[in-house]
């Protein structure tokens, strides 16, 4: 393996292991975008197989966005962000990769990149990030 890459990786692990609960939502919503952007190049590029490849690392990113909501909270925020990871989940295992249905993955885009623009200014706006 390259030193580097496999630098990366160590470096990416600690970011990871070390960040606070915001700051984790915020890589979550950046990995989503990366692995939804990925799929969608994929499709263009007719490569399927890597298509499911990162459809898979979206479905887990959204898995980890819903299972970090406290959802017995009765907090209608929280009642919000699970309709919308289920709702980008269902796009997401729904997008017809065989048909090029790059559709679905701009929607998801579209959405993750406005939740994380928001999700950044809330952290900043209280000196978080």
């Amino acid at each position: 393996m390259d030193k580097r890459l496999h630098a990366g990786q160590a470096y990416h692990s600690v970011q990871v292991r070390t960040a606070s609960g915001p700051r984790l939502i915020l890589m979550f919503y950046e990995g989503g975008l990366k692995a939804a952007g990925l799929a969608r190049k994929s499709i263009l590029d007719g490569k399927n197989r890597d298509a499911y490849k990162y459809r898979g690392k979206l479905l887990c990113v959204l898995s980890a966005l819903m299972s970090s909501l406290n959802v017995d909270s009765g907090r209608k925020e929280v009642e919000s962000f699970f309709f919308i990871y289920n709702h980008l989940s269902r796009l997401a295992r729904d997008a017809k990769v065989e048909d090029h249905d790059i559709e679905s993955f701009d929607e998801i885009i579209r959405i993750l990149n406005e939740l994380r623009t928001n999700w950044k200014k809330m952290l900043e706006d209280n000196g978080i990030a």
